[in-house]
C-alpha cells in the first residue's frame, strides 16, 4: 500500500513539474541560438528540455522518438536522407513521416508539430503534410505562446 500511495504522490508531482521534451530540426546553428534567446526571454525554460537536430538523417532517428512538441524548419540545406524507399528533401517531407509513423504506432505519443518557415508558402506545404501550425521565422512571439499553452494542457 505504501509503494502505491508513493507512486501516486510521485506521479502527481511529476504533472506539476512536467517538463515538455522539444524536438528541434533546425540546420543553422546562428538560427537555432537566436530562437532559444529569444524564446528564454518569454517562457520559463525549466518547463523545456530542447534538443536540437541539423541534418535529415539524424532527424529521420530522432522523429522515431517520442516528442511533445517538434519544431520543424522548412529548408535543411542540401543534405537528405533516405529512409526504405521513400526520399526526404525538406521539412514537409520529415511532418508527414512523422505522421506516417504515429499512424503505424497508435500507442505512440502524437507530437504537436509547429512548422516555421521564412516563407508563408512553405509553412502551407508543412501545413498540408501534418503540422499542428506554423509560424514565421523569428514570431517567437507567437511560437512561445504555443508552447506556453502546451505546458498548460
Amino acid at each position: 500500500m505504501v509503494n502505491f500511495i508513493t507512486l501516486m504522490v510521485t506521479y502527481r508531482l511529476s504533472l506539476l513539474n512536467m517538463v515538455l521534451r522539444i524536438l528541434v530540426v533546425e540546420d543553422m546553428k546562428v538560427s537555432y541560438d537566436f530562437v532559444m534567446r529569444e524564446l528564454a526571454k518569454i517562457l520559463s525554460m525549466e518547463n523545456f528540455e530542447f534538443t536540437n537536430v541539423k541534418t535529415i538523417p539524424t532527424a529521420l532517428d530522432a522523429l522515431e522518438q517520442d516528442w511533445d512538441a517538434i519544431l520543424m524548419d522548412y529548408y535543411l540545406g542540401l543534405q537528405y536522407g533516405k529512409r526504405g524507399e521513400s526520399c526526404f528533401e525538406h521539412g514537409a517531407d520529415l511532418v508527414a513521416y512523422r505522421r506516417e509513423i504515429e499512424k503505424a504506432e497508435p500507442e505512440k505519443k502524437k507530437a504537436h508539430i509547429i512548422g516555421f518557415s521564412a516563407s508563408d508558402l512553405r509553412n502551407n506545404d508543412m501545413m498540408n503534410a501534418g503540422a499542428a501550425c506554423c509560424f514565421l521565422k523569428h514570431d517567437e512571439i507567437g511560437l512561445a505562446g504555443v508552447l506556453e499553452a502546451l505546458v498548460k494542457h
